[in-house]
Formats: structure tokens, sequence, C-alpha cells
């Protein structure tokens, strides 16, 4: 038998599975405007230290994008958690609405990944 999840419990869990994400996120973002700018700045074959530093930058993005941002075990994470309120509860936007949840927009992209829709009046600023 599933337990079923609290509503500030499930505040919590989405609040923190959008954070990860949103961290990841940037880390990679800026992780790639590193290595562009790094590539206009005239990167030539004869300057090894830059081209290798470059080649790492890129490196490091893609592991970070495919181990995190990529990863199967966030929308688990998230499917699991749509999976007991719809098993337990119903309809996931009646009960985002019922107990006065609010999602972040991050939250609710990857929930709609995983199937389950967030209607725009459960989205906003998660308090």
């Amino acid at each position: 038998m599933t337990t079923f999840i609290s509503s500030s419990d499930y505040l919590i869990i989405a609040d923190l599975i959008s954070d990860i994400f949103d961290r990841v996120t940037y880390v990679n973002n800026s992780l790639t405007n590193m290595a562009f700018d790094l590539y206009i700045s005239e990167l030539s074959i004869s300057d090894i230290k830059k081209r290798r530093f470059y080649n790492l930058i890129n490196e490091e993005r893609t592991t970070i994008y495919n181990k995190h941002a990529n990863s199967l075990d966030i929308r688990n994470i998230v499917k699991s958690l749509q999976d007991n309120v719809y098993n337990n509860y119903g309809d996931v936007n009646e009960y985002l609405k019922n107990h006065g949840i609010k999602v972040s927009s991050t939250f609710a992209e990857l929930s709609a990944e995983v199937g389950y829709i967030i209607n725009d009046g459960n989205i906003g600023v998660i308090s």
C-alpha cells in the first residue's frame, strides 16, 4: 500500500525538484557561455592550453546535462509524485487547486514530460 503524500510534503518535493533542475540548468548555461566566449576569443590550434580548457568545459557541460538535467531520475521522481496524487486523490490539477498549491513553471514542464499537464492556474510562485 502506497502512503499518500501530504500537501506540505508535495510542495517541499516540488520546490526541491524545481530548485535542483534550475541550478543544473544555470550551471550548464554558464559553462556553455564560457565555452562560447573562449571559442570566439580566436581559439587557435597552436594554443594548446586554451583548447584543452575549451574541450574540458564542453565535456563537463555534457556530463552535467546528461547526468542531471537530462536524467530520467528526476523525471521518475516527478512521475512517482504525480502517480501518488492521481492514485490516492484523483486529478492532479484538482489536488493542487483544492490544497492551494502553486508549482513552478519548471516543475510544471517536468510534470508534462511525464504525462501530467498542470493547468496555468496551478503554476505560480512557490511559497
